[in-house]
């Protein structure tokens, strides 16, 4: 049932009343927080302290109205270039993308700063985070993380994937059958697939990591990418570690807020509709894989989920002949590839990038 808050015209009054109380709340605790014992995580600057606080008050009043930005379906005005991606042949669908009630759709994408061309030397393919259930601007978030990447990892060309979000209509398979026909889409513009760099960021890498699997696992007869650059994956999609989230190490200081991450993984589960099939495909955690793609993975030291990141890239290092690169950002709580410039930490974020980039060209 959705929560009261979602309902108008209780919505419009929350949110005010919410909006109001963030501002009061975040004037208070720019005194609270100068001394350093009274902080999230001691160690934290101020200005980490203040923005991570303000970051999760936010989550919560988003979640509580459950306000979800649709994936845009035509062009308007951009900052980038909109395309339609029209479906692929229905042969590349197959289990467990295949399902009786979610059928593949075309996908909205957007260029920065324009589509690639067959020349292109490193184009990104990027998957947003959001639990799956919170979209972003492509023009705002889309635009950002697409200059970051062309100053600090070399890339090119960015097509920002605006997957469907988890709800009734749309849960597993639906991102990742557009995650497909995303990938698909950009093999068909000539751009070759050594070049491809698959991108994400919480959910978004978690998408990342199953459209790899899907790919390695010879369901279809693509060619695999140049790389997998996961950011902070969500890597562990069930309900209990969902409402317990703030009960392990760190979740005092994290973004993340137990009650959007189970309206992630009830939107994106549908209790009851996942098989043992879909299972490693929505949490990979424990289901680890042959890869010959590249897996760069990231973890911020201060993110209540770093230990089961850590151990999934463990678990993913210790299978034979796997190429994996665990890169630590120290402080970092949960998605500071997202929000770094907001929570001063541009230069942890700037060092995974930098390490990601290198570790590519070494397989390059």
């Amino acid at each position: 049932m959705a929560p009261l808050a979602s309902l108008e015209p209780f919505r419009t009054v929350y949110t005010t009343i919410s909006g109001i109380n963030i501002l009061f709340q975040l004037a208070f605790l720019s005194l609270y927080y100068i001394p350093k014992s009274l902080r999230p995580l001691p160690e934290w600057s101020w200005r980490l302290s203040l923005a991570a606080t303000g970051i999760r008050s936010i989550f919560q009043v988003i979640t509580d109205i459950r306000y979800q930005r649709r994936p845009q379906l035509k062009p308007a005005k951009d900052s980038g270039i909109f395309v339609l991606i029209e479906l692929p042949e229905a042969r590349l669908f197959s289990r467990p993308l295949s399902s009786n009630t979610v059928k593949p759709t075309p996908v909205g994408g957007m260029w920065f700063p324009n589509p690639s061309r067959r020349e292109a030397e490193r184009v990104i393919i990027q998957f947003p985070g959001g639990a799956f259930v919170l979209g972003w601007d492509p023009n705002g978030v889309g635009k950002l993380t697409a200059d970051f990447m062309a100053r600090h990892f070399k890339a090119t060309n960015t097509l920002y994937v605006q997957y469907r979000l988890a709800c009734s209509e749309s849960p597993f398979p639906a991102a990742l059958q557009d995650a497909l026909t995303a990938y698909h889409y950009v093999l068909s513009l000539g751009v070759s697939p050594k070049n491809i760099i698959f991108a994400g960021d919480s959910a978004g890498s978690n998408l990342c990591i199953a459209l790899l699997r899907y790919l390695e696992s010879s369901h279809v007869d693509l060619p695999l990418p140049g790389g997998v650059m996961a950011w902070c994956p969500w890597i562990d999609l069930k309900l209990d570690t969902a409402l317990n989230h703030d009960r392990l190490p760190n979740a005092k200081g994290d973004l993340l807020i137990p009650s959007c991450l189970e309206w992630g993984v009830n939107a994106y589960r549908l209790s009851g509709e996942v098989t043992s099939e879909m299972e490693p495909y929505i949490s990979p955690l424990h289901h680890p894989f042959k890869a010959k793609t590249p897996l760069f993975i990231q973890g911020g030291s201060s993110e209540a989920f770093y230990p089961l990141i850590k151990n999934f890239a463990e678990e993913m290092a210790g299978v034979k002949g796997n190429r994996v690169r665990f890169h630590t950002s120290e402080l970092a709580p949960h998605d500071i590839f997202l929000m770094h410039h907001i929570l001063g930490l541009t230069a942890q974020a700037v060092l995974g990038l930098r390490d990601a980039s290198e570790f590519f060209d070494d397989f390059a």
